[in-house]
């Protein structure tokens, strides 16, 4: 407990700018450097220069996160036991899910996750969902594989947003203090500091069984069609979560409809796999 506190008092001396965000539900995996700028997350606010002529990917897969584990609600600080207005925890406890034992979920393809997150300073930009059969710890960059397209990471209008204390909802296209926009525009930087949303992944209705690493892939200053903007930091920010995909005769029963989303190809020619 000492060393929660101890990791998250440094949290609290360093400005705004240089936090950044992270899925808190479902728990992903436990950051090993726990440093003082976001002792929850991997990633850099400045990792993706936009003049460099080099691809721009995290150093590992993962940024290092630790294989087969789930990170503890502890280092979340003040935010650790906020609950959602319908009082749903807003972040996962991940000692409690047993991943400092290295337990796995089990899902099955259809499924559909309920997914939080907490950006604590806003570089804008866009996400999507990745994967790839693989054991903790194994995973390859070229294997993972996109499953949703990009979607905003503060403005998607699958998601809804609230502010710090868990409780007040964010009216869509509107920015927030200390960003320096009032309305909404890809350009605009810290539009929703400390901000949590609330939506869902549908894992694809083909996904092959087996051990599978789920990734979530932020880009800041970027949007959804791929194009780069100036005014956010060109941040660079990852999660992964282990997981297991239930074989045919696990999850008898269990399939989503029809409708769900279809694993496909890597989009070679996104701005994933481009100089960025």
């Amino acid at each position: 407990m000492a060393l929660c506190s101890t990791l998250f008092l440094a949290l609290a001396l360093v400005p705004l700018v240089t936090g950044h965000g992270t899925v808190t539900k479902p728990a992903m995996r436990a950051n090993p450097s726990k440093g003082r700028y976001c002792p929850w997350c991997q990633g850099s606010q400045s990792k993706c220069d936009p003049t460099a002529r080099v691809r721009c990917a995290p150093p590992s897969p993962c940024w290092g996160g630790i294989p087969g584990t789930m990170v503890s609600k502890q280092f979340f600080g003040k935010w650790k036991d906020l609950a959602a207005p319908d009082g749903t925890p807003w972040i996962d406890n991940g000692e409690e899910l047993g991943g400092s034992q290295g337990a796995v979920p089990v899902h099955c393809p259809g499924d559909v996750i309920p997914v939080h997150t907490f950006v604590n300073a806003d570089h804008n930009g866009v996400y999507r969902w990745e994967s790839q059969l693989a054991s903790p710890g194994r995973e390859t960059e070229i294997a993972f594989v996109n499953f949703t397209s990009w979607k905003s990471v503060n403005q998607d209008p699958g998601a809804d947003f609230y502010a710090a204390d868990g409780k007040t909802k964010l009216t869509p296209g509107r920015c927030y203090k200390p960003g320096k926009c009032t309305t909404w525009s890809s350009k605009c930087s810290h539009c929703r500091n400390d901000a949590f949303s609330k939506t869902s992944l549908s894992l694809p209705i083909n996904m092959p069984a087996g051990a599978t690493v789920l990734r979530w892939f932020w880009y800041g200053a970027m949007e959804t069609n791929g194009e780069r903007v100036m005014g956010p930091e060109h941040s660079l920010f990852v999660n992964c979560k282990d997981i297991t995909i239930g074989t045919a005769e696990q999850c008898s029963g269990n399939f989503a409809s029809p409708t769900s989303l279809v694993l496909r190809r890597p989009e070679r020619n996104s701005s994933h796999d481009v100089l960025v």
